[in-house]
């Protein structure tokens, strides 16, 4: 998000956004927790085997934590295939409703 004036542009993105296709059907806020996920893990390099996930298999979270810190590539390519498979099956996909069609998508990432 970073300075006053980003935010302010993004408000009024946003506020342009709401009075151009009226108000949003839906408000979703994720907040995806990279360090408990063994996806993650996964794209950091840990042998894993993902069908068959067991609690020993993981580490202590300090563990999980420096892995997935030190690998922020693997985390961003777990970010945008979280993010992604949601709003492709959520929003775009019809779970939502079969009546439901998406006109548009504000998303901001927070760091």
């Amino acid at each position: 998000m970073g300075s006053a004036y980003s935010r302010t542009s993004l408000r009024t993105h946003l506020h342009a956004m709401i009075f151009n296709q009226s108000l949003p059907n839906i408000f979703l806020t994720l907040n995806p927790a990279d360090i408990q996920s063994p996806v993650a893990l996964y794209f950091a390099g840990v042998k894993l085997d993902l069908d068959n996930v067991q609690a020993k298999q993981l580490m202590d979270a300090y563990k999980r934590a420096e892995i997935i810190a030190s690998h922020p590539v693997a985390t961003a390519k777990f970010f945008h295939i979280l993010i992604s498979n949601i709003l492709h099956t959520m929003i775009l996909g019809g779970v939502v409703g079969p009546h439901f069609i998406c006109i548009s998508l504000f998303g901001l990432i927070m760091t």
